[in-house]
């Protein structure tokens, strides 16, 4: 006979977020600070997660049935994940094609310093608002106007409140936006009734964080000297070409998302775009990341011998061939039946360095020739040069060096392979989330909160905080519209709210919150793209902190409030 499976209590659906909050504050304020997101953030929600496992074993469920909600909630991430991957790839081939540098070009030469944080919200929200997606706008435009904003000298957490405030507008008010054809779909509404609802709460927030970030510009950043800016726009003229035509890529990717192509084949046409326009428009950046020498030694006793290969005092990887090494000094040590029997250095050319091929040079303590040995240098064509650096751009850490220590602070991606630290926090803020829904602890928090709702301003502000509490402990901004929408969608019914009353709650707080939370998933990975920790920006996020401030006020003074007898909006 099955054990009868029981429903937590109260203190034992809190019990797992209470120790995931004690453990982010030992993270974050104690020990690592903003380090917090390289493990100890993972494993504070790994021991949370154990924690709600230990009281579901108490409450009788079986461990492939707790397996079972996380393995769903995870899947159910899936598609961001490889959003993450693919918008990693985009980073970089749209950097070594020179379209993340030309963008910031001409940003340096078009924008005044004053209207900076006006004019990035502005941008943000338009490029938002015409391709649903807040995290393609972020990766894109978002990067490029970040760098923009670092060269004029503002904070970086003004930039990144800005571009992040446009975007999340854009993609809540876009009929494009998952969220935004999600709320109503869970909520019992249409798309653009919901859309139409979402104007009276969305309009003002948007105009009052526009007029924050007008005024703000008069009294942030010095807008850089002349004298720096210069120095930027030439060490980027000088390592890329520039040009108007390499826009043509980014209004490729924004056309296939404005025709509804979805996001990951539009992100991946846009990364492999990228490669082609580095192989036409940046030849001396292909050659500079991807052109490797190898050192060949031959001789018909080759074989008697052994080869150790070193540079700057540490072993590498060769032998009779040294394969694809950058320019520098190496040193060979050749031996035979244990013995030491010549020693040498190598001095190899940089890749663009092309005279330094006729002039390959080394030096050994006994001659070569006299071990019956011979020495060249092989390198790569452009062919492979160029399959290298577009692969490498996608996959792994690559930069350009220029003349200026800013730029190149500014122009270095890590490719798929610096998502994975994203990845792996929002697997384990999934193992999260899916095991307290999977228990029921969830709907019992929220069952206790909707108890308490009498009013109909008390019943929005309650599911406002739901949707913000869902997001910092499901950590999902899916999550945090979809679970809150099924539970309170009966409750608004049963109290004479039409449904949209209940879609828009859900936008003003569960989409735009979530990127306030460190690990959530929309937190997580918006601060390491645009390489601004969620604290830095947090408080400059001025849309997404009013939003539900402005919901909860149209609840309680009953602007706009829908009934469910009412024909038509208004």
């Amino acid at each position: 006979m099955e054990p009868t499976i029981k429903k937590p209590s109260l203190i034992q659906a809190l019990t797992p977020i209470v120790v995931l909050i004690l453990l982010l504050m030992v993270s974050v304020m104690s020990i690592w600070g903003s380090d917090s997101l390289s493990g100890a953030n993972q494993m504070a929600l790994l021991f949370a997660t154990a924690v709600a496992a230990l009281i579901g074993w108490r409450l009788k469920y079986k461990w492939k049935d707790m397996l079972s909600g996380i393995s769903d909630s995870i899947l159910s991430a899936l598609p961001a994940l490889l959003i993450l991957l693919l918008i990693g790839a985009l980073a970089g081939t749209w950097l070594i094609s020179g379209i993340v540098p030309s963008m910031i070009y001409y940003g340096l030469k078009i924008l005044n310093p004053t209207i900076f944080l006006f004019a990035a919200c502005i941008v943000s929200a338009i490029i938002s608002l015409a391709t649903g997606s807040s995290w393609t706008t972020i990766a894109t435009i978002g990067v490029a106007l970040l760098g923009i904003g670092q060269a004029m000298d503002i904070n970086t957490g003004l930039i990144a409140g800005a571009i992040i405030s446009g975007a999340y507008f854009g993609d809540k008010m876009s009929p494009m936006s998952d969220t935004t054809n999600l709320a109503p779909a869970v909520s019992g509404t249409d798309l653009f009734t919901h859309i139409r609802y979402m104007m009276w709460t969305t309009i003002p927030s948007i105009v009052i964080t526009l007029l924050i970030f007008f005024v703000l510009g008069f009294f942030v950043g010095d807008g850089g000297s002349t004298e720096e800016i210069n120095g930027i726009l030439s060490a980027i003229e000088g390592s890329f070409y520039i040009t108007p035509w390499l826009f043509l890529v980014p209004a490729a990717v924004v056309f296939m998302i404005i025709k509804k192509v979805p996001a990951i084949p539009a992100l991946f046409a846009g990364a492999l775009l990228g490669g082609v326009a580095a192989l036409v428009f940046q030849p001396d950046i292909i050659n500079q990341n991807g052109i490797k020498n190898t050192v060949i030694i031959e001789g018909e006793n080759a074989s008697e011998y052994s080869f150790e290969w070193y540079q700057e005092g540490e072993k590498i990887e060769g032998d009779s061939k040294l394969k694809n090494q950058n320019g520098g000094t190496y040193e060979l040590v050749i031996s035979k039946e244990g013995e030491v029997a010549s020693t040498g250095i190598f001095i190899l050319p940089e890749a663009l360095d092309t005279a330094a091929m006729d002039n390959f040079t080394l030096t050994f303590d006994n001659s070569i020739n006299k071990l019956g040995l011979t020495a060249s240098l092989s390198r790569s064509n452009y062919s492979e040069a160029a399959y290298r650096s577009v692969i490498n751009a996608m996959t792994v850490d690559t930069s350009v060096n220029t003349s200026s220590d800013q730029v190149n602070n500014l122009l270095g991606t890590s490719g798929m392979a610096g998502m994975m630290g994203t990845i792996w926090l929002i697997i384990c803020a999934m193992s999260f989330g899916g095991i307290l829904d999977k228990l029921g602890m969830l709907s019992k928090i929220t069952e206790v909160i909707v108890s308490k709702a009498k009013s109909r301003g008390s019943l929005i502000a309650t599911t406002t905080l739901t949707c913000i509490g869902f997001n910092v402990t499901a950590s999902d901004q899916y999550l945090a519209i979809v679970v809150p929408g099924k539970m309170f969608s009966k409750t608004y019914r049963d109290r004479g709210l039409a449904p949209q009353n209940l879609s828009r709650t859900l936008e003003d707080s569960g989409t735009v919150t979530s990127v306030l939370v460190p690990w959530n998933t929309c937190g997580a990975a918006q601060s390491h793209v645009l390489g601004v920790a969620t604290g830095e920006y947090f408080l400059f996020c001025f849309f997404n902190i009013i939003s539900p401030i402005m919901t909860i006020i149209y609840g309680y003074l009953g602007i706009k409030i829908a009934r469910l007898n009412e024909k038509k909006d208004v």
